[in-house]
């Protein structure tokens, strides 16, 4: 495991691995889900894919205070054949229902220092985010938990694992880390799904990398982004 000196260094690299370290800079990064329903009472079973993109800002606001906004595209696949989709099956109540394309643009974001991070339209109470730093061969891992949002139900929850080459880490030019990640995210059943109150939730499943531009995008994707948004 990787220890830092002080809480200041550790947000840096944090900073470094998932966004970049500057005064203002942006991120952009793509990812694949594969989506699961858990219901209370049965196994899990999985109903959908994702594809998408994350486009972040990172402001540094003072005294390592830094405001984070983000804002993500992902569209529908289909679960067995990987084709953009607007319908799937809903498992539990047998009926197929309409998924369109998650769009996020009015998170207000949240402010991130060396005591953990805030919502900017919460309360003000920060929450110490688990972060671990671990040397696996040649490369540096980033193991994170963020828990949920004041506003959001219990059942919600984000885990990552990030890594980049340990000598990239090591150079003090690089302020923006180019990582892959893995991760894992519980989140409640959303409208579209029509679940009709039924107890249980989602699980989604990502891996995904950072990416220069949006030239980097599968052209697929990058087509339809531009015609449709």
């Amino acid at each position: 495991f990787l220890h830092f000196d002080d809480r200041v260094a550790k947000l840096h690299a944090h900073l470094r691995m998932e966004r970049t370290l500057a005064e203002e800079s942006s991120t952009l990064t793509w990812y694949s889900w594969m989506v699961f329903m858990v219901p209370e009472v049965k196994a899990p079973i999985p109903i959908m894919r994702y594809e998408g993109i994350e486009y972040s800002i990172l402001r540094h606001l003072g005294n390592n205070n830094f405001r984070l906004h983000a804002h993500n595209l992902s569209y529908a696949r289909d679960l067995k054949t990987g084709e953009f989709t607007d319908t799937i099956l809903n498992p539990i109540t047998g009926k197929t229902v309409t998924v369109g394309p998650s769009i996020i643009t009015t998170d207000p974001g949240t402010v991130h220092n060396p005591r953990g991070f805030r919502n900017v339209n919460g309360d003000g109470t920060y929450q110490e985010r688990y972060a671990m730093f671990r040397i696996e061969d040649e490369l540096l891992k980033l193991d994170s938990v963020r828990g949920a949002p004041a506003d959001k139900p219990v059942t919600h929850m984000e885990n990552s694992c990030a890594w980049c080459n340990f000598d990239e880490f090591t150079n003090p030019n690089m302020n923006s880390l180019p990582q892959h990640f893995v991760g894992g995210y519980l989140y409640e059943y959303p409208r579209f799904l029509k679940m009709g109150g039924r107890p249980g939730h989602l699980y989604g499943m990502f891996d995904g990398k950072k990416i220069a531009s949006v030239e980097e995008l599968p052209s697929e994707f990058l087509d339809r982004a531009r015609r449709d948004h």
